[in-house]
């Protein structure tokens, strides 16, 4: 679930719907937050007992959810190799790109 916060949806998104979401099962859940001054973006997981877990972007800024992650890996596999290079591949099929990290 993607929400984008506005000042008049900020209580409701970050309290109300982050809970009814997380009863409801929603594997993951985004938050953003383009109000001036208070850009930030936070993704949530569900943890094994049904609980959202933040989750730390990386350094280099690039969030892949568990579903990018899976495409990654089996775009590696198709392309010939065994882990990931720091993203989704260039040059096979997928049509994603690695930063050009691929071979």
């Amino acid at each position: 679930m993607v929400e984008v916060i506005s000042t008049e949806s900020m209580a409701r998104d970050r309290g109300d719907k982050f809970y009814e979401y997380q009863e409801g099962s929603v594997r993951e859940y985004w938050m953003f937050d383009p109000r001036p001054g208070k850009e930030r973006v936070d993704f949530y997981v569900l943890d094994e007992h049904g609980r959202y877990q933040p989750v730390p972007v990386p350094a280099d800024g690039v969030y892949l959810n568990r579903l990018a992650q899976f495409l990654a890996e089996d775009c590696m596999a198709m392309d010939g190799r065994s882990q990931p290079s720091g993203g989704a591949c260039r040059d096979c099929r997928c049509g994603a790109d690695d930063g050009g990290t691929s071979a």
